[in-house]
């Protein structure tokens, strides 16, 4: 399993913690999304293909368009 994780501090001075790793879903390839800061915890688990829309819809939106 391919797996990514990093903590960092945000713009706002909270420590996040990331982390992404592969996760099939029912035979299908998918991304297991985990992302915890300091008063809540999130899970999303998406197809590979959500995930690929999701990185691009973030790109755009980063660079304001």
């Amino acid at each position: 399993m391919n797996a990514h994780r990093r903590k960092f501090r945000n713009e706002i001075g909270n420590e996040i913690e990331i982390r992404v790793s592969e996760k099939d879903i029912d035979r299908v390839r998918g991304v297991l999304l985990w992302i915890a800061g300091p008063n809540s915890d999130t899970e999303m688990h998406i197809t590979r293909l959500e995930a690929e829309v999701l990185h691009e819809e973030l790109g755009k939106a980063l660079k304001g368009e």
